[in-house]
């Protein structure tokens, strides 16, 4: 396994599967199970709305039991005052950040910049070929490039 954890998302007749491959020896089975109710409840978030901002889907996340261990018994969070929506936050980093290295895998790497360019291409195409509103699904192979799908989703709104 080239991760201690691995998230794999299939489709299966009508419904989304989502598997986690994880390393025994790194991760808690109930860490695993908290981390695939987190990543269910932040999808639901998201597919409420499409135009969720961050703090919306970072509060969908948590369940209203640990919201409220969270705020009584660990709290010591600040006001989130960052970038409102992941595409703002991302452009930001590509800004700033324009020749490190964004992502990596087996298959390659790639800069911010390459990374902000590609989606913006990818996001233009995608909206010559589409009408605002329609759902766009996303086909992940395991390459940089379903990052690249993610963020021109995102980029294309």
């Amino acid at each position: 396994m080239e991760f201690g954890i691995t998230l794999l998302l299939e489709k299966e007749k009508d419904d989304l599967q989502a598997r986690i491959l994880f390393d025994g020896s790194e991760f808690a089975n109930s860490s695993i199970t908290g981390i695939l109710v987190h990543f269910q409840n932040a999808l639901q978030t998201l597919l409420q709305s499409l135009d969720n901002s961050v703090q919306s889907v970072r509060e969908g996340i948590i369940t209203g039991k640990e919201r409220t261990h969270l705020l009584t018994a660990v709290n010591q969070s600040v006001e989130y005052t960052g970038h409102p929506t992941l595409k703002d936050a991302f452009e930001a980093a590509a800004t700033q950040w324009s020749d490190l290295i964004a992502v990596e895998s087996t298959s390659g790497s790639m800069t911010y910049h390459q990374l902000d360019i590609a989606a913006d291409n990818l996001a233009n195409h995608i909206l010559s070929l589409i009408k605002p509103g329609v759902v766009v699904g996303i086909l992940t192979d395991g390459s940089l490039y379903w990052i690249v799908a993610i963020l021109a989703v995102l980029k294309a709104g």
